[in-house]
């Protein structure tokens, strides 16, 4: 009788996909069962408001970032302080009092939406968290 199927792949080796995920609606956060804590940046800005309120209505816990991105100790600070599971920056520049600003502080610009944006991610990836990037990114080559 012919093989029906891949020897190295029996029904016994299968991982129990039902049981991993309980249904489609399941959260991942519920399934290993920890609470979900944002840490926000970014909170003045139309997008950095977002997730708060987005949080606040889901009833999932967040904390809005103090202070400036610049300092690596500083990120680690609120980072260690918060103890989120999910970090949400819409930190950056996008000039004052409109873009024409950026083209004129090209350094200051860069400086905040490249080279902090990926100290942040740095951080986050030592830590294992999540972060969600999203803001303007407005850069002139």
């Amino acid at each position: 009788m012919p093989q029906t199927h891949h020897p190295n792949f029996s029904k016994k080796k299968r991982p129990n996909w039902k049981k991993r995920w309980a249904s489609p609606q399941t959260a991942p956060h519920q399934i290993t069962k920890k609470p979900l804590m944002f840490l926000i940046y970014g909170r003045t800005g139309w997008i950095g408001s977002l997730p708060g309120k987005l949080c606040h209505s889901q009833g999932i816990d967040f904390t809005y970032a103090a202070g400036r991105l610049q300092d690596r100790a500083s990120l680690e600070d609120h980072i260690a302080a918060a103890k989120p599971i999910h970090v949400f920056n819409a930190a950056g520049v996008t000039g004052h009092p409109g873009v024409d600003w950026c083209e004129s502080h090209m350094v200051d610009t860069i400086q905040t939406n490249v080279v902090v944006t990926l100290t942040l991610a740095d951080v986050c990836g030592e830590k294992g968290l999540i972060l969600i990037n999203c803001h303007g990114l407005y850069i002139r080559v």
